[in-house]
């Protein structure tokens, strides 16, 4: 089945068809969205969401159409970036040409991104030691050790989830409303893995043959090719899990969203999204003087309790009282899992840790709900990620103060 067929995009296009009978209308009768000025905005707002919602659901498809016969598949947390650009290399120099791409896509500074989201699901975490280890192979290119330690890893996590590893035949690995289902795009792996290869082989290879590489018949594995297309693999893998695991409680939850909804809580939406509208509409980042980094590093606390500073200043002083509970709560969900898994994760990997003198020397607001604020904290520069998470609404924004700011991750970089 096709990404762009699945039932949500059925339910998006019934209703953008329905904006545009709507619009049809104000244009014989203007006054029912308050005048032509009105019905002129409402086109242009239509135009550009009917454009970015058919690049959304038929991207991964066109992604998938070019690139599932070299290895590669789209997965949900894909960035969508890549996506297109790697779609309109294959276009412009041939798919041959564009396989560099994903290579250079998948630098070190990627990977070790993409690692920091594994944490998230919960069957994954307690690879998570192997995992780094294999990263630091990675980047010292021993990539004869990262390629059978992310076969095992991603062997593990499918018989986790599925009862049966990734090599095991009859395998059923769709998951409900996920772009690693694609075209059975999840079973292009499958099929790599339980290829069968029963001799041995002396010749570099660029996939990462799962029989042949752990039985010892491939031989020439250890290379970066063989390595990259492993990272890839291991963050499909992810977000499939995530899929399956939460496959039940999205389609329950997805039935339960499509039920016709109450005008109050709609009105209540469609008040909230305007807001929103307006307030990007004028962002402009926030500029942090001097003066302010000062008075906060004085004060170990921010001028404003919603500030995301706050959170970091917070960070320090729960991780002073090694009081996890608390210092688990500063952290994303999407990235650490849920209280249960968070506060055991969170202790692990903090509880030897402590930093004395503490001293904010930058904060950056990416974007209106995304924030980092680096800070020497002793003899390493600490580099937080922050992330705006909604309370309750659908749509969070600090400006309706509907939602808290939330800790992606934390990078320590040495001096």
């Amino acid at each position: 089945m096709k990404y762009s067929e699945s039932e949500k995009f059925i339910l998006l296009e019934n209703q953008i068809n329905g904006m545009s009978a709507l619009l049809k209308i104000a244009r014989i009768i203007p006054c029912v969205v308050g005048g032509r000025e009105k019905v002129r905005a409402l086109k242009e707002d239509l135009s550009k969401i009917k454009k970015q919602f058919y690049e959304l659901m038929h991207l991964p498809d066109e992604f998938n159409d070019i690139f599932s016969k070299f290895g590669w598949i789209a997965y949900d947390r894909m960035n969508m970036d890549f996506m297109r650009s790697q779609v309109e290399r294959a276009k412009i120099e041939g798919p041959d040409c564009a396989i560099a791409g994903f290579l250079e896509f998948y630098n070190q500074e990627r990977i070790e991104q993409e690692i920091m989201f594994l944490n998230g699901v919960d069957c994954i975490r307690p690879r998570m030691d192997l995992i780094r280890l294999a990263f630091n192979d990675h980047k010292e290119g021993r990539y004869h050790a990262v390629v059978p330690v992310l076969l095992m890893m991603i062997d593990g996590i499918v018989n986790d989830v599925a009862g049966k590893g990734m090599h095991a035949d009859n395998q059923e690995l769709d998951a409900w409303d996920s772009i690693t289902s694609i075209d059975n795009g999840i079973k292009v792996i499958h099929d790599i893995f339980r290829r069968g290869r029963h001799k041995t082989r002396i010749d570099e290879i660029s996939d990462p043959y799962r029989n042949g590489i752990l039985h010892g018949l491939d031989l020439g594995y250890g290379n970066i090719n063989v390595a990259v297309k492993c990272w890839h693999y291991l963050f499909v893998i992810r977000d499939w899990a995530d899929s399956k695991i939460t496959e039940d409680i999205r389609s329950a939850k997805f039935a339960e969203e499509t039920k016709p909804i109450e005008i109050r809580k709609l009105l209540k939406k469609v008040s909230n999204t305007e807001s929103v509208k307006k307030s990007m509409e004028t962002w402009q980042p926030r500029e942090y003087a001097k003066e302010y980094l000062a008075e906060i590093n004085k004060r170990k606390h921010s001028v404003d309790a919603r500030d995301p500073d706050e959170i970091v200043f917070k960070f320090f002083e729960f991780l002073e009282r090694k009081n996890f509970k608390d210092l688990s709560s500063l952290f994303w969900k999407s990235s650490y899992g849920d209280e249960n898994t968070r506060i055991p994760r969170i202790r692990n990997e903090y509880k030897n840790k402590q930093y004395n003198l503490i001293e904010v020397t930058s904060i950056t607001q990416c974007a209106p709900v995304i924030y980092e604020i680096d800070v020497n904290a002793d003899s390493c520069r600490l580099k937080f990620r922050l992330l705006y998470q909604s309370n309750s609404e659908d749509i969070a924004f600090p400006d309706l103060d509907n939602g808290k700011w939330q800790i992606v991750w934390v990078n320590e970089c040495d001096e």
